[in-house]
């Protein structure tokens, strides 16, 4: 377990990467319709988010044990980038502050055998 130091101590802290992952599945919609095109990510503590696509309002991949942080991303087609106007379309985010990065207010409680009914439905 590494070592890291406070002001008036140290302190041992566990890393997050020594949890287990486990699958994960389930559903997301924005506004009670399932997220056509986005991505989900489930966080345990300072570890790098890895995006797990949701398609059609369908999700499934892996994610640690334990309490996580979720975030989710919904998209829609923009135009194409200015620099290639003849090039695909760009994936805008359409999905409120309050469901990602930082701020998101997703949680979910992962036990060791996974979990396969998960639901968010954004607001």
């Amino acid at each position: 377990m590494p070592w890291r130091s406070s002001r008036s101590s140290v302190v041992r802290v566990p890393v997050s990467r020594n949890r287990p992952k486990v699958a994960v599945k389930g559903t997301a919609s924005f506004g009670g319709k399932p997220i056509a095109d986005g991505e989900i990510f489930f966080t345990v503590g300072a570890e790098t988010p890895q995006p797990i696509e949701i398609k059609d309002g369908h999700f499934s991949g892996e994610a640690m044990v334990g309490k996580n942080k979720v975030e989710i991303k919904a998209y829609k087609n923009g135009p194409p980038l200015s620099t290639d106007p003849k090039g695909p379309p760009q994936k805008i985010n359409t999905t409120p502050d309050k469901y990602q990065g930082p701020n998101s207010t997703l949680t979910a409680d992962i036990p060791e055998g996974g979990a396969t009914d998960l639901k968010f439905d954004l607001k």
